[in-house]
């Protein structure tokens, strides 16, 4: 019962986080003439925000408090931080066009509104991002445990943003607006605040305080900590640079917009934490080692595949008109059925690879820990 409440506030937490971006980069939309270029930024602020704050939960663990209520503090700071931050992304217009007096049109201008971007999404992705270190540290004590768990926490967490990126972006945003899909996913993490507070008194008065009974059992690998660091940091390059490519590249065949970064962040998210769930299976089939490098080599396969495939549809003049939004024909047919073909277009190119690249991250998170016994700061180094 435990585990499992666990791996809802995971999900409701990822759901959460998503319905900000998808929010954010919609208020962005307004001040960048890019679309690109907003959706860039707010990836980057946002997992680099959150690479950073799953980095620093090792400073905050290392006091002994327990993790639950760590993540239940994590929760009410993201609620109040992203009210607050969000407020201030309504003031970037007037800033862009005040700075726009004193900077040159183009690289500088761009430049300034990137960093003013990133900067406001910083404190609240942090915090976003230590979550899943304290998530982990609640769940996972012994070595059986990081094979059982570490895939299924991230895989969980990361459903959780694909379903908060589809009904914020085809939903929650057109019913109540940006704001108010920010004002709903604060009332999120409040209640998951509250729930995970609840569970930690809970188990302080059963005697089973987390963290108490950690193990320190070895996590051997037979990659250097160094290599698997640079492995860990390259298909995170890789990866996201796949998300901003497939939502520029997509543009062409099912236009451009909220619903197209919709599309393409619940796609991706959706391989990502249906790759996670692959990770015990993965384990006992063969060894991390060379399960991680099989994935890697299957990624770039089938991203040239995907390549191929959209190629194929650009250059094919009946799939054009049948699959393009461009196209007079594909126009005729009603929203919801425009929609599908989209969803069911941009799944097939973009779903096989990045099942492979959700199954990687644990995998190669794994091989990183060391032990068990340094979860916490190993984990959160890893996401970095």
């Amino acid at each position: 019962m435990f585990t499992r409440s666990l791996y809802l506030l995971a999900f409701l937490s990822g759901f959460a986080a998503l319905v900000y971006q998808v929010a954010w980069a919609k208020m962005l939309s307004l001040s960048f003439g890019s679309s690109t270029l907003g959706v860039s930024s707010v990836v980057a602020g946002f997992l680099g925000g959150m690479g950073i704050g799953a980095w620093l939960y090792r400073r905050v663990s290392d006091r002994g408090v327990a993790a639950l209520r760590i993540y239940s503090a994590l929760e009410v700071g993201i609620a109040l931080s992203t009210a607050g931050f969000t407020l201030l992304f309504r003031l970037l217009p007037g800033l862009f066009a005040a700075t726009a007096e004193a900077l040159p049109a183009g690289l500088a201008m761009d430049a300034f509104r990137v960093a003013s971007a990133i900067i406001l999404l910083l404190i609240p992705s942090a915090l976003m991002g230590a979550t899943y270190p304290a998530l982990c540290t609640a769940l996972i004590h012994t070595r059986r445990g990081v094979e059982r768990h570490l895939g299924w926490v991230y895989g969980f967490n990361t459903l959780g943003g694909a379903a908060g990126a589809m009904v914020a972006g085809l939903a929650m945003i057109e019913l109540l607006g940006s704001s108010g899909a920010v004002l709903f996913a604060n009332a999120m993490n409040m209640i998951v605040a509250v729930s995970a507070l609840l569970m930690a008194r809970g188990r302080t008065r059963a005697g089973r305080a987390a963290g108490a009974s950690v193990s320190d059992e070895s996590l051997p690998s037979e990659l250097p900590v160094w290599l698997t660091g640079i492995v860990l940091f390259a298909s995170g390059f890789t990866t996201l640079g796949y998300e901003i490519v497939w939502f520029r590249a997509l543009r062409y065949l099912v236009g451009n917009g909220t619903y197209v970064l919709t599309n393409v962040l619940v796609i991706f998210l959706l391989g990502l934490g249906f790759g996670g769930f692959f990770y015990r299976a993965a384990l006992r089939l063969g060894r991390a080692e060379s399960n991680l490098a099989l994935c890697q080599l299957g990624i770039s396969i089938l991203a040239l595949l995907a390549i191929g495939c959209e190629q194929l549809v650009l250059t094919t003049p009946w799939l054009r008109d049948q699959l393009s939004i461009f196209s007079v024909e594909f126009r005729s047919h009603s929203w919801p059925w425009r929609l599908g073909v989209s969803s069911a277009l941009s799944l097939a190119i973009m779903l096989p690879a990045t099942l492979w690249m959700g199954l990687s991250f644990p995998l190669a998170s794994r091989l990183f820990l060391g032990s068990v016994r340094a979860l916490g700061a190993r984990v959160g180094l890893a996401y970095l």
